[in-house]
């Protein structure tokens, strides 16, 4: 589930960048994109993780 919503988030920054802000720079919007995703990536991995203890 995790990797799921992280892919999503990929795809959903990735076209916030280049269709709402106009983003033309093809490596800014993988910047953008891929550390957005891996922030939620290691936000849910923090969660998920005191959820356990």
């Amino acid at each position: 589930m995790q990797e799921i919503i992280t892919a999503v988030t990929y795809l959903l920054v990735w076209f916030l960048c280049q269709d709402v802000l106009e983003i033309e720079n093809g490596l800014i919007n993988l910047i953008i994109s891929v550390g957005t995703a891996i922030a939620v990536y290691v936000a849910i991995a923090i969660y998920q993780h005191k959820k356990k203890e």
